[in-house]
């Protein structure tokens, strides 16, 4: 026997119980203002209800999930966009670049040495009180 039938086999029983139990039709009211004379009233019965906001908050959750991934897929489609258009406009500048050729004054920032201390490991002078 799998486990997901040692779930769904005991979840299939309740539910079938719960909506044997619960057949009896009652009112839905979709008016808020009239509690004595409602104007939008059904009769259901109570588990058909209860499925309904069962599947309904499914549906509304799977809508969700997939606007969400979809809004992700857009904006990371919009950001790759971006990234190349930049990467086609620094490609166009090199290109253009008339001293590309000559021989750099300043050192790469790659060719720099690493620095001997750190200047935010500095220890503080000590702090002198009056007195």
């Amino acid at each position: 026997m799998k486990l997901s039938h040692l779930i769904t086999v005991p979840v299939g029983i309740l539910l079938i119980a719960f909506a044997i139990a619960n057949r009896r039709a009652v009112p839905l009211s979709f008016d808020p203002f009239s509690q004595d004379t409602p104007a939008l009233t059904i009769a259901l019965p109570l588990w058909a209800i209860a499925f309904g906001a069962f599947v309904a908050g499914i549906v509304l959750g799977g809508l969700t999930a997939w606007v969400t991934r979809l809004h992700r897929h857009l904006r990371r489609g919009w950001h790759r966009r971006s990234l190349a258009k930049a990467e086609r406009a620094a490609a166009r500048a090199r290109e253009d670049d008339p001293l590309a050729d000559l021989p750099a004054i300043t050192p790469r920032p790659t060719a720099l040495p690493a620095p001997r201390r750190s200047l935010l490991r500095r220890k503080s002078e000590p702090v002198r009180t009056a007195g």
